[in-house]
């Protein structure tokens, strides 16, 4: 009982200590939200559609095939169908280094991105199977399933973080790259929304930190209580 007490402990007071340490990032991406004077611009740019076919010519990439969903949440790229799904919305200020974003994703290595999917899903699978296991009184050792989740996240967690800041950083350059051959926008709107791309890559990288250690930490605790309850 003390060493499950003594894990949610710790996992609690990481998650304090994120959360103190990003507190000030989290008022500065409320700010970034919503920007109606960016929204402006981005309008004035092609749709997200075209401006996908230009950067993944640019990046010499032109296999991947394109999909425009409607009121869809985010862009994303699909590594098993080599496809990004982009959203139909074109006036937010973001999305050029959004696409930007999934077209460098596509052109990362194969292998890294199989193998970033497929331990994706079987972390995500063994930790409800795990979680019924230990319910129904069949797992008997509770503490070497939290060993096993913990190293499963933090591989995870390693692999993610290497494809998403390759592509941030990335990302930013060709954004900017884009917009100097841009025709549509005057350069004081470009400068702006280069400014701002600038705002969200200092501010998104220390936030994917942020996020999958918090949801790491919680999967702990929740797997900690759990064993409390029905092994203990």
């Amino acid at each position: 009982m003390l060493s499950y007490g003594i894990i949610i402990g710790l996992c609690i007071l990481f998650s304090i200590i994120l959360k103190i340490v990003m507190t000030e990032k989290l008022k500065e991406i409320a700010k970034l939200k919503k920007r109606d004077d960016l929204d402006s611009i981005s309008k004035k740019l092609p749709n997200n559609t075209t401006i996908c076919h230009q950067i993944l010519k640019k990046l010499k990439n032109e296999k991947v095939k394109i999909i425009e969903k409607q009121d869809y949440g985010a862009n994303l790229y699909v590594v098993y169908h080599n496809e990004i799904i982009i959203t139909d919305k074109n006036e937010e200020y973001a999305r050029l280094q959004t696409i930007a974003h999934e077209c460098i994703h596509s052109t990362q290595s194969k292998k890294m991105l199989w193998f970033h999917f497929i331990l994706s899903n079987i972390s995500i699978i063994y930790y409800f199977v795990v979680l019924l296991l230990t319910i129904v009184g069949i797992i008997k050792d509770p503490m070497l399933q939290i060993a096993v989740l913990l190293f499963l996240g933090l591989i995870h967690y390693a692999v993610r973080f290497f494809l998403e800041m390759d592509a941030m950083i990335r990302a930013e350059y060709l954004a900017k790259e884009y917009l100097a051959e841009d025709k549509n926008l005057k350069e004081e709107e470009k400068t702006k929304l280069i400014e701002t791309y600038k705002k969200i890559n200092k501010i998104g990288i220390p936030y994917t930190h942020y996020t999958y250690l918090l949801k790491l930490f919680i999967k702990i605790i929740l797997y900690c209580i759990i064993a409390m309850i029905f092994v203990l």
